[in-house]
Parts: structure tokens; sequence; C-alpha cells
């Protein structure tokens, strides 16, 4: 019988990059050079992030993440963009609050040639005392492709605790 030959992955990894801080201004660049005898690629990223305290211990926050990556062994391109906005308020020492948006498109990222996007949308409450941490999260996730296209909610309520 023809079974399935193992074959282990040689890697070699290489992260370059300079990023550039001002106030509440980040901006950051990337390249990654990933030579493998698997799934090798270069990719590049870019970021830019801003975030402001507002009154009422507000925060406000920005950010943008741009990806390009060069599948070289199938001579192939994906891009993705993600936007997200987020404000977070400090109810009291205890208490905090968040709420966010995030729009992204992938481009060849889930298959090749096709592109996908979506808006996800997010609630958050969290509760600490001490250690310990009550937590309820709200989402609704909706997500667009060709000819066909996906939505759901979820909710989720937990107790987590450090150590």
């Amino acid at each position: 019988a023809n079974l399935p030959q193992f074959i282990p992955d040689d890697v070699t990894d290489r992260v370059f990059g300079g990023e550039y801080r001002i106030g509440g201004l980040r901006l950051n660049v990337e390249r990654e050079l990933y030579d493998s005898n698997i799934t090798p690629y270069d990719s590049t990223r870019y970021l830019a992030e801003l975030s402001h305290r507002g009154p009422a211990n507000f925060v406000f926050g920005l950010n943008a993440n741009y990806t390009v990556i060069d599948h070289l062994d199938i001579h192939q391109q994906s891009k993705s963009l993600d936007i997200t906005g987020q404000v977070e308020k400090q109810f009291s020492d205890r208490l905090l609050g968040k709420a966010s948006i995030n729009w992204h498109r992938d481009t060849g990222a889930i298959f090749l040639g096709v592109t996908t996007s979506g808006v996800d949308e997010q609630l958050e409450l969290r509760w600490k005392y001490g250690q310990t941490q009550i937590y309820l999260i709200l989402r609704n996730t909706q997500i667009t492709a060709p000819a066909q296209g996906s939505q759901s909610q979820s909710a989720q309520v937990g107790i987590r605790r450090d150590f």
C-alpha cells in the first residue's frame, strides 16, 4: 500500500521592519521572508493605530492593518485589510465596558482568487474582583463571499481566575 510520506519542514524565518510612535499614533511596517520546503511565502504588513483618552474615562481607538502575502510555491498572492474602531469605558474600578466594530476584506486568503468581506460587531462587559473576572461578550458576524454569505450571533458568559 502507498502510505503518505512524512516530510519534515525545514524553515528559515526572517522578519524585519520598523515602528514609529508619537502621542497616540503608532505606525508599523514589517517584512517577513518565510523560507520553507513545504509552504514558502513572503509577506508585508502595514499597521496604523490611533488611540485617544477622552473625558469621563473613555478610550477611543482606530486601527488599520493591511497584509500582502506572496505564496511562492503556487505563485499566487493574497491580501487582507482590516479596519477596527473601538470605544472603551471604565465605569468603576471593577467594571469595564467595550464596544467595537471591525470591517475586513480578504482576497485570496481562504481560496486563492476569491474575495470575502465581513463585519464583526462586539459588546463586552467585564467585572473584576481581585484576580477573578466575570464577563459577558455579545458578537454579531456577517461574512459575504461570491454566491454565499453567512451571519452569526453569539453570546459568551464566563468566569476567569488568574493565578
